[in-house]
């Protein structure tokens, strides 16, 4: 029988070795990518309201507030009072619109709406700004 030579177990620990790096190399390069792109992520708040999650800006710097939309004039579904209100962001065209509205409303307003804990707010979104039909 023949001996495999000794460069041949150093080539099986190899390629697994590289597929480990550059896993890791891809996971950094998405973390750091994630970081650069959403320096000030928003966290809700138990009022509603959103708040950036990183440090506050001093005097010096700018201050960007972040607001939470209003749902003053548009159409709703359940008590005003509700502590919670969801806004529906949708148009009537996009077909990923159309089916959160016939599969996933339906449960929504019969578990949440109809019992009180949600007020469920639609507003109407143009279809060229739909980010689900890019």
């Amino acid at each position: 029988m023949e001996e495999s030579p000794a460069g041949g177990e150093s080539r099986s620990l190899g390629i697994p070795a590289a597929i480990i790096v550059a896993g890791l190399i891809i996971a950094g390069a998405v973390i750091w990518s994630n970081q650069r792109s959403s320096p000030g992520q928003l966290t809700a708040s138990p009022t509603g309201q959103t708040s950036p999650s990183g440090s506050a800006p001093t005097a010096g710097q700018g201050s960007q507030s972040a607001a939470a939309p209003s749902a003053d004039d548009d159409p709703f579904l359940g008590p005003a009072e509700a502590k919670v209100t969801v806004i529906e962001f949708s148009d009537f065209q996009c077909p990923f619109c159309g089916r959160f509205f016939r599969d996933t409303e339906p449960k929504i307003i019969e578990n949440y709406v109809r019992t009180g804990k949600v007020r469920f707010v639609y507003r109407d979104l143009r279809k060229q700004r739909c980010v689900l039909r890019r």
